[in-house]
This record gives structure tokens, sequence and C-alpha cells, in this order.
């Protein structure tokens, strides 16, 4: 699974209507399975959050909060920033629940 996500970020990034994700070359920095990388952030089971930056815009990047309890992945929120904080943007009722920080420390 984590490999499929390396290769298919673009496609996470896309299901989250960012203006420009099918000219911006996107990469993976690091995936997280239970969210222990990132201050803030508490181990949700059959959760992963993946960073993702656009090299055109550094330091401008995005944490993708994605669910695979379905053996399918599916892109729930993300945080999104550039300078201090990552905000977070729900984008499924289904991440509503999961009592995620409203914002977190980059």
């Amino acid at each position: 699974m984590e490999n499929w996500i390396h290769r298919n970020i673009k496609v996470i990034a896309k299901q989250s209507s960012l203006v420009g994700v099918d000219n911006a070359y996107w990469d993976v920095n690091r995936v997280s399975w239970t969210g222990e990388e990132w201050l803030g952030f508490l181990p949700i089971e059959g959760i992963c959050y993946v960073e993702a930056f656009e090299h055109s815009i550094p330091p401008h990047d995005f944490i993708y909060v994605v669910s695979v309890r379905s053996g399918t992945p599916c892109f729930l929120a993300s945080y999104e920033g550039d300078v201090d904080f990552f905000q977070l943007t729900i984008y499924r009722l289904d991440a509503e629940s999961l009592g995620l920080p409203e914002q977190v420390p980059r």
C-alpha cells in the first residue's frame, strides 16, 4: 500500500481539488501510517499521513490524510502550509469523527 501511494500521489492530490495539480510535479516526502512523525497527530488505526511537496513553489506543501481501511486509499482531509503551521481542511465527512487537530506545526 505504501508503494502504491508513492506511485499515485498525484491521484491522491487531485482528489483534493487543488488548483494546478495536473501540471505540477508532485513527490512523496514521507508516509507515516500512524502519524507519529508529526507533532499533534495521534495514531489512528487504518489511517496514514502522506507528506507531499510541490517543487515549483517550495516550501509550500501538503499533508494528506488517507484512509486505507477498505484496502483502497481514500483521500479524507489535508493539511496545507508554507511557513510555521499546517492548516486542516476536511474533504469527506468520514474525517470529522477522527478528532484531527485544526493545525499542526511544520
